[in-house]
């Protein structure tokens, strides 16, 4: 069974940018804005011809502020619970804060598990804050840059050296099936109804799905990959940055996909945004 690698942290610390890293892929969406990140995203990567499962996901908050917050945290919580190994992510330039204190003390218990990257470590300077890492308890703690890739052999290199080779068999005859639509029209919950679990956040808040999340799922001896989306608004709409980022994914999962699924609202009439996509 291949390794699971889970990164945590809080928001804006560089996870997604390291999940990016470590799969050699961009499917993370990356942005200077603390929350892009809600869903677990999952992805594979490769070391030493030892393959693992890397899980990104969204940044951890002192308190459930919003309904949201709170859905995020419970996301966490399953990949946590999935770890062969936690990824603790903190800000070496920032150094210990009280967010990072409090996301420590709730991994006491697995904490034969966490590895803690002090993260941005881009000169001695950093290095000095990044000292502060070892504060928090843990045995293992790495510096490193993900935006510059530093630092990513020696961790890979400790939590591996026990982990047999073996690489990832890609399923054969994957049908990709994405999944698109205005914003609240069920396109999380038709996916999870798909799997049979909630795999994705749902929720009444439009805007909730940010990132184009790929999910592998097999049905009648056959091998799907479900891609739930952010919902598209007019583009008169648009205007925050995050917003066209999460667009142009979509606009990626479409470009990707065998099978488009165009999800309408049946309590509205047909609008000339479904009418477009």
């Amino acid at each position: 069974m291949l390794p699971i690698l889970t990164i945590i942290g809080r928001p804006n610390v560089g996870k997604s940018t390291l999940f990016n890293d470590l799969t050699k892929t961009r499917a993370a969406l990356v942005a200077d804005i603390p929350g892009v990140t809600r869903d677990r995203q999952y992805g594979t990567g490769t070391f030493d011809d030892k393959s693992f499962i890397v899980i990104d996901t969204g940044g951890i908050e002192a308190e459930n502020t919003s309904p949201l917050t709170e859905l995020t945290h419970k996301q966490v919580e399953q990949a946590i619970d999935e770890a062969t190994f936690i990824l603790f992510l903190i800000d070496a330039k920032e150094g210990v804060t009280p967010t990072d204190e409090k996301i420590a003390a709730k991994l006491r218990n697995v904490s034969d598990k966490v590895i803690v990257l002090a993260n941005k470590t881009d000169g001695e300077k950093d290095e000095s804050s990044a000292l502060e890492a070892y504060q928090l308890g843990f045995k293992k703690v790495f510096f490193i840059s993900a935006k510059q890739r530093r630092g990513i052999k020696n961790f890979l290199t400790e939590i591996l050296k026990d982990c047999t080779a073996e690489t990832v068999q890609p399923k054969t005859n994957e049908i990709t099936v994405t999944v698109i639509g205005r914003p609240n029209s069920g396109k999380s919950t038709l996916l999870n109804q798909m799997l049979g679990e909630n795999r994705v956040m749902v929720s009444d808040i439009p805007g909730t799905t940010r990132d184009s999340i790929a999910v592998s799922f097999s049905y009648g001896k056959k091998n799907y990959l479900l891609i739930d989306t952010a919902g598209i608004r007019r583009r008169s709409r648009v205007h925050e940055t995050l917003e066209k980022f999460s667009i142009v994914k979509t606009l990626e999962a479409i470009n990707r996909a065998q099978v488009v699924c165009v999800l309408l609202d049946a309590t509205e009439k047909v609008t000339e945004q479904d009418l477009k996509l």
